[in-house]
């Protein structure tokens, strides 16, 4: 999917509520979440993404290196549901 983040969270939310009317669930949504580099010691140093790993069961992992100096990429796996509760917690910290 292609677009600003908040189409694209809609977009998921609407195809998995689809497949949840037909009795499907879908456990692993992935989903791309870039940080700046000033927050990754910060989120990464003090425990937060195990904990917030262990509360959501997603995965979190580093997807590549720094884009464009600016950012880190990380990718998130799980259940829609829980990716976006994961990316809240991320944003909140």
């Amino acid at each position: 999917m292609k677009g600003d983040e908040r189409s694209i969270s809609l977009a998921k939310g609407k195809i998995d509520s689809l497949f949840r009317a037909k009795g499907v669930i879908f456990d692993q949504f992935k989903e791309i979440l870039s940080i700046p580099v000033e927050s990754v010691d910060e989120l990464f140093g003090g425990g937060h993404i195990d904990e917030i790993q262990s509360q959501t069961g997603v995965t979190i992992n580093l997807q590549s290196n720094q884009s464009a100096g600016l950012n880190y990429d990380y990718l998130l796996i799980g259940e829609l549901y829980n990716i976006r509760k994961a990316r809240e917690d991320i944003e909140r910290t």
